[in-house]
């Protein structure tokens, strides 16, 4: 049986400093991971696609949490 490895944040981040994942960037804006996932589908946010993860640039990021992003609002 092959042992699978799972890159852990500490190895992403030695490998591509300057981005986060979808799912770092769920952690630090307080939403659903489906939430980022819509904004990178609908081009809100830029990403890329470096090796096999989509991953965000920390500038982008830094740039929502300035102010520049709210969260869409529910359906009435």
């Amino acid at each position: 049986m092959k042992k699978q490895t799972e890159k852990t944040p500490k190895a992403r981040e030695k490998d591509y400093p300057e981005f986060y994942t979808l799912r770092e960037v769920a952690e630090i804006l307080c939403v659903h991971l489906s939430t980022v996932e819509r904004m990178v589908r609908d081009e809100r946010i830029s990403s890329t696609r470096p090796v096999h993860k989509r991953l965000i640039p920390k500038s982008e990021v830094h740039g929502l949490i300035n102010g520049n992003w709210t969260p869409a609002t529910p359906p009435e």
